[in-house]
Parts: C-alpha cells; sequence; structure tokens
C-alpha cells in the first residue's frame, strides 16, 4: 500500500498532467449534471482490509466524480468523490471485477481487476460540449435521462459497451442543457412518459441545440413464431427488434440500432413479447437453428400492442454436383448458395462450401426456396451464375460447366504489348489473364452461350490505361476460343481546369467512344485515368471516332464534352471542372406535415452529380447539387416504396420546398436479353430520372438471371408513366437525360414506354422491340 499511495501523490502533483481528450479506449459508466449534487454515498459490501481503490485527477478535470464498482456476481456499487478531492482513496470489496469512473469533465480508463488487488486511477479531462434541447411542457421538471455513444475513428464509442449517461432536470418551460464530450455523437434522449428519441451523427461544439424535442409514449409489440409447413410453433427462438428504413442505413445509426436494438426468447409456446419502442416502423429478424432466419416489418403505434404471427421456413438438404467435378487446372470448385430475395432481404444470408474432388458437396441448413447459385474457383473467378428453383425431396441439383480453352493476343501499332491486365467477361462469366512477352495469353472460361462479341478490358502497365471494348471471338472447333484485341494508336490528352484555369489534379477521367468515323456504334468502348499534378491525363492506346469524356472529383465533377479523336494522332482537349454546392431541401406531406423516415436521391442537370442521404425529423435534408445547376430530377424514397420523383427548380438559391402527392405505388418489371449488359435508365413523365444500377445498390429491386433474359423487378414505384432509355455500354449521358426529362423532351409514345396504375404492374420489353 506504501508503494501505490507514493505513486499516487507522485501523479497528482506531477507538472503538465494530462488535461486533454480521453484515448479512444476511454470508457465511462454514469456521470451527473453539473446541475446536480453528486450522488450520495451508496451502501457498499463488505470489504476486504487489504483492497484498495486509489484515485487522482489531472489539473483540469474538475467536478464531482462517480465511481462504479462491479462485482463478480454482477452488481454494482457507486462512490461519490467530492469535487475538491483531488486525491482520494477507499477500500474495494474482496470480490470486485472492474472499475469506471465518471466526471463532469473527465473520464478513467477502465481497470479490470489482476494480480493485484490495489487498483490506481487517473482521471483526465476531456472538452466539454454544452448540449441544449426543450421538451414539451409535459416534461417540464422531470428528469430527462441522456445516453451518448462517442464515436472514434474506428467506429467504436469512447464510452465503452456501458455507454456514457447523464441525467438532468428539464426547467418549467421544457428546456434543458448539460454539459457532453465535444466530438460525434450518437443520442438518446428519455423523459418520462416519451418514448426514446434518438439523434444520430451530431457534431457536438462548444454549443450544440438539439432543438424541440417530441414527446409521444410508447408502444409494444406481441409475436407467435410458427413452422410454416407443419403450422407448430417454434419455441427457444432468438427475435431482435431494431428500428427499421433508411434511419438505420448509414454506419452510424447501424451501430447506435444495433445498441437499442431488443432481443426475446420465444417461450415454450412460440411466443415473446418487447415494450417501451417508440412509434415507427420496427424490424424482427429471428434465429432458429432448424429455420431459416426471417425478417418481417411492423408498424408501432404510441400506447398499444402489435400483434404478429411470424411464419419461419424449415431448412432442408441439398446435394450439389458439379460436372466437371475439377476446374482446368486441377483445383477445385466452390460452391455458392442464396436465396433470390437475399439481395432485397440481406439478413438471409447465404451459404458456401468447396467440392470435394468428387464434384458433390451437400448442405444440410438450406430454405427450400428458390435460389441464386454461383459455381467459383478458388481464386473467386466466377465460373456460372444460375437461378433454379431446388429439385423435389433428396434430388440432386445437377449443375453442368462448359469448358473453352482461352488463346489471345493484344497488340499496339502492330506491336505486342506485355504485361497487361486482360480480363474477358461474357455476362457474369469473367476471367482474368496477363499478356506475356509476346502479348499472348491463354487459359480457360466457361464457354460463352453465344457468338456474341465478348467484353475485353485491358489494363496496360506502362500507361496505365484502363480500355474496354468488344471483341468477336473465332472459335476453332468446340474446345478453343480465339481473340484478338488491338489497342488504337492515337493518344488523347486531357486537361482539367476549374472555374479559375488551373489544373486540377487527382481527377478520374473517363472517355466513352460514341462512334467510329463510318459511323458505325463503337460499343462499350471505355477509357479512364488520373490527371497529374498539372492537371493533364493522357490515355494512350485510344482507336479514331468520336467521344464523350467526363470524370468525377471530390471538389465536382467535369461537365460532359463530346471530342473526335483522328486516326493515329494526338487529340487534346480542355476539360471544366463543374464545382458542387450544398442546397437544403424540406420534404412535407400532401398534409403539410415535415417528412420524416425517408431518403431522397438527386442527380443534376448540368453535370453527372448524384447523390442520396435520410431527411432528418424535421423532414429537411442536404444534398450536393452542380454549381451551375438550375433544375435537378429528385426521387423521395421510404423503406420499400417510392413516395414521389420528380423535376424540382432550385436555381440560385440556397433551399427548396417540395410537397409530396399522396402515396400511389406499383410493380414494374423490364425483360432483357442476356447478351445485352446495359443498365436501363428509367425515366419518369413527372421527370423522375433513375439507373436500375442505382436501385440495385439501394436495395429497390432485384435482378433475376433466367437462361435467356434477366428479369428487373423494381416495386413499390410511384405510379405514372416511364420509359426505359438505352444505356447498352456506357453511352448514355445522364446530365443530357435530366435536361431533356424536366424539359419535357422525353417521348413516352415509345415502345419500351408505358403506365404504371395504383397498385398495378407494368412489363416492359428493353430494349424496345422494333
Amino acid at each position: 500500500m506504501r508503494s501505490l499511495l507514493l505513486a499516487l501523490s507522485l501523479l497528482s502533483l506531477a507538472p503538465g498532467a494530462d488535461a486533454h481528450a480521453p484515448s479512444e479506449q476511454s470508457a465511462t459508466a454514469m456521470a451527473t449534471p453539473t446541475s446536480q449534487a453528486p450522488p450520495p454515498l451508496a451502501a457498499l459490501p463488505p470489504m476486504a482490509a487489504e483492497s484498495f481503490l486509489a484515485l487522482a485527477r489531472a489539473p483540469r478535470a474538475e467536478g464531482a466524480i462517480v465511481v462504479t464498482i462491479t462485482r463478480d456476481n454482477g452488481s454494482d456499487a457507486t462512490q461519490a468523490v467530492a469535487p475538491d478531492a483531488r486525491v482520494w482513496q477507499g477500500p474495494l470489496p474482496a470480490d470486485w471485477r472492474r472499475i469506471t469512473c465518471v466526471g463532469e469533465q473527465s473520464v478513467c480508463l477502465p481497470i479490470d481487476r489482476g494480480a493485484s488487488s490495489e487498483a490506481l486511477v487517473r482521471l483526465t479531462a476531456y472538452p466539454r460540449a454544452t448540449l441544449t434541447a426543450s421538451w414539451p411542457a409535459a416534461v417540464a421538471g422531470q428528469t430527462v435521462h441522456v445516453m451518448i455513444n462517442r464515436q472514434t475513428a474506428a467506429g467504436d464509442s469512447a464510452f465503452g459497451p456501458a455507454r456514457g449517461q447523464w441525467q438532468v432536470l428539464a426547467r418549467p418551460d421544457g428546456r434543458f442543457s448539460l454539459d457532453v464530450p465535444q466530438g460525434t455523437l450518437d443520442i438518446r434522449l428519455l423523459a418520462n412518459g416519451c418514448a426514446a428519441v434518438y439523434r444520430f451523427d451530431v457534431k457536438a461544439g462548444a454549443n450544440t441545440a438539439l432543438g424541440p424535442l417530441p414527446c409521444v409514449p410508447g408502444g409494444s409489440i406481441a409475436a407467435r413464431v410458427r413452422d410454416s409447413q407443419s403450422g407448430d410453433t417454434v419455441p427457444a427462438c432468438v427475435a431482435t427488434v431494431r428500428p427499421s428504413g433508411p434511419r438505420v442505413e448509414t454506419d452510424s445509426t447501424q451501430r447506435f440500432a444495433q445498441m437499442v436494438a431488443q432481443s426475446a426468447t420465444c417461450n415454450a409456446f412460440g411466443f415473446f413479447q418487447t415494450a417501451g419502442l417508440a412509434p415507427g416502423r420496427y424490424a424482427i429478424a429471428t434465429d432458429s437453428r432448424a429455420h431459416a432466419p426471417d425478417t418481417a416489418e411492423v408498424e408501432v403505434i404510441a400506447d398499444s400492442e402489435t400483434s404478429v404471427d411470424l411464419w419461419l421456413t424449415p431448412f432442408r438438404a441439398l446435394t450439389v454436383r458439379v460436372s466437371p467435378p475439377v476446374a482446368p487446372d486441377g483445383r477445385p470448385w466452390t460452391v455458392e448458395l442464396r436465396t433470390t430475395d437475399s439481395v432485397a432481404e440481406p439478413s438471409r444470408g447465404s451459404v458456401r462450401a468447396t467440392v470435394p474432388h468428387g464434384g458433390e458437396v451437400r448442405f444440410s441448413r438450406i430454405p427450400p426456396q428458390e435460389h441464386d447459385i454461383e459455381i467459383l474457383t478458388q481464386d473467386e473467378q466466377l465460373m456460372t451464375a444460375l437461378t433454379t428453383s431446388l429439385p423435389d425431396g433428396d434430388a440432386p441439383l445437377e449443375i453442368r460447366i462448359p469448358m473453352v480453352r482461352v488463346v489471345g493476343r493484344v497488340t499496339s501499332h502492330n506491336q505486342p504489348v506485355a504485361g497487361a491486365s486482360v480480363s474477358v467477361s461474357h455476362g457474369v462469366n469473367q476471367r482474368a489473364f496477363t499478356t506475356d512477352d509476346n502479348g499472348r495469353f491463354t487459359g480457360w472460361m466457361r464457354q460463352p452461350s453465344s457468338e456474341e462479341s465478348l467484353s475485353t478490358e485491358v489494363i496496360n502497365p506502362g500507361t496505365n490505361t484502363r480500355i474496354v471494348q468488344s471483341v468477336v471471338p473465332r472459335y476453332d472447333g468446340d474446345q478453343t476460343l480465339e481473340l484478338e484485341v488491338t489497342l488504337g494508336v492515337s493518344r488523347v490528352l486531357a486537361e482539367v481546369v476549374d472555374q479559375k484555369g488551373q489544373g486540377v489534379s487527382g481527377v478520374t477521367v473517363h472517355l466513352i467512344g460514341r462512334s467510329a468515323p463510318s459511323g458505325t456504334a463503337n460499343p462499350r468502348s471505355v477509357m479512364d485515368t488520373k490527371t497529374d499534378a498539372s492537371g493533364m491525363a493522357t490515355i494512350v492506346g485510344v482507336s479514331p471516332g468520336r467521344y464523350l469524356a467526363y470524370g468525377y472529383h471530390p471538389s465536382g465533377n467535369i461537365q460532359p464534352t463530346e471530342f473526335d479523336v483522328p486516326p493515329e494522332s494526338d487529340a487534346s482537349v480542355q476539360l471544366h471542372l463543374a464545382g458542387k454546392r450544398e442546397h437544403l431541401f424540406e420534404f412535407v406531406s400532401s398534409q403539410g406535415s415535415p417528412l420524416s423516415g425517408a431518403t431522397v436521391s438527386i442527380k443534376s442537370d448540368s453535370a453527372m452529380i448524384s447523390n442520396h442521404r435520410p431527411v432528418d425529423g424535421l423532414g429537411k435534408v442536404t444534398l450536393q447539387v452542380a454549381e451551375n445547376s438550375n433544375r435537378s430530377a429528385v426521387t423521395v424514397w421510404a423503406e420499400s416504396q417510392m413516395l414521389w420523383g420528380g423535376c424540382v427548380e432550385i436555381g440560385n438559391g440556397d433551399r427548396t420546398r417540395v410537397t409530396l402527392p399522396p402515396l400511389s405505388t406499383g410493380i414494374l418489371r423490364i425483360t432483357r436479353p442476356l447478351q445485352i449488359r446495359g443498365n436501363p435508365l428509367l425515366v419518369s413523365d413527372q421527370g423522375a430520372v433513375f439507373l436500375a444500377s442505382d436501385l440495385l445498390r439501394w436495395r429497390r429491386t432485384t435482378i433475376t438471371e433466367r437462361e435467356s433474359e434477366d428479369v428487373i423487378e423494381v416495386t413499390g414505384l410511384a405510379a405514372g408513366r416511364y420509359r426505359a432509355v438505352l444505356d447498352q455500354g456506357f453511352l448514355l449521358d445522364t446530365a443530357r437525360v435530366v435536361q431533356a426529362a424536366c424539359a419535357g423532351a422525353i417521348s413516352f409514345d415509345d415502345p419500351s414506354a408505358g403506365t404504371l396504375t395504383p397498385g398495378g404492374v407494368l412489363e416492359l420489353k428493353w430494349p424496345a422491340p422494333k
């Protein structure tokens, strides 16, 4: 004990003690606000005379401190330390396990029991932020509980799993304020009689106002879980309830949703209940050893109980046989299975297994739905993909992979291109190769389903230029596929300048082939590279023809520019970077109330700028638009439904208010041939513009691959007229489409257009039949 007190005295008197923010591993358990006295001394359990706790604080770590002592049996005891106590010591229970402490302005590292029964705690000060907010009059004079998760670079809380907790008394007008750590915070606020209020990604500075807070009573969920085949209840199933929808889409809100999730285990009758939930949408995820995981969404209403029956699908066993049993190089295949709705419902997950050399693998826990199945090589090269219903009973699933040998060559200026990376693909079938000193490459891949052109991507190591183009293969019998990839001999010297005419470095410049000199299409001709320190980008191996240039940079995007490349010569082009600006949008319902729980996406009309973010509780969201943009195509999504989409005039102002019409949605299905790998761009008669790939990334749609065609299905799409615009080979300038859509210059009399009625289904063929 003498050595401990000596160390304590040196620590408390050392000059220059740390008065800065705590380390990322700092943890807290409970704090009291500056407006309250320290909590009274709790009744501590019997102490062992040889166990002591010593505490010292840095010079600026002032105010009252609460020490929490956790015992082996999980119980806690608290000890208040006076605001003026610079050094403090006290006994410890013999079975103490962990010590945490927090002050009005300070935190300490958590201490776990080790070989010694003595503990030395050092407090450090954190930069303070003053948090202010107000509740309705119903909360006046009540205690407000504040839980804070302090974010760090690692994505964890600086307060550890116990989180930081404060409590403060609301004034008669419902207002309150308290000091909290500075930084990026996730906050949960709770007052008696009100459901929890969440604020995510709060940038807490010297003075941070949360504004008025709503006071709404909580609700509950009661559910019974059953087997979908037998109808029997499922005991011991674990159900987790958490907020759903756009408010949990960011990393921060997903992390916080995990923190506030409620879990329950079903009783012997398959029943569980959760209570004290704020009104809104909730996702229920189930976990049962004998059944496939599933999710369901329910609406919780204030002061009421939501009842729901959950039907789980039992697992089945499945044997998969692959032919040939191993890859041509003798290495085994990998089989991955996932249900076809796993894109829309990621929680359903997937299963994967390595196929033994006999070519047969058995899975024991498979949901008996339609599945997406992929066969991959050991180096993750995709060999085949199919969508199929599983065979009945215990019949095996037979998968055949017809293989073909690939022999190819890459040349430029009639000279071989050595060391180039070459990717050859046909639909989802793709293989990677590297050229030798003679520009040749060889290997094997799944045989293409037709003799249509293949897509080749070549990365030249000497120029770091990526060139994508279509190549028509030649077949030598049934076993060999020959490819000749000829790069152009022209160069493009592209200079990217800002509004002041200064070169901009680090801009990714893309070139897209529009047409060859003869006027024929030059499909899927894509090149890209980055600008150097002077703002110059040199693209080597360009074929003559007309090209569209565009590009991206954190400070802005290149205004799309078309230019011509002559044969066997250099082409110089100056590209202008269109800056970005922040624009505030406010969305209200047709009844005039602020929209909440929605995500807004936007595409500008003057440059290829698009982004999407969730609205806040007041229906407001700040989005980036092109600096010189006057109109933008906006779509508003809530969960799996499109609330509205159209063209919005933004001009030179800094904010725009949009009133949404009543919700009316349907289903859109687009069927395309399998060999057409373009990205359909959908346009509505209201001016909405979005790519099918956008909807897939936002989990608003699914793509099902059949034997000879793809089916793209978008659910919950706002009713109206739609047209699928051709974007085969990335030949479309979306900024121009937005301009045309906002100007009403797109015809909807085309065969690729139709009308989606409320609750109906619109079937479109793409490309449109001639």
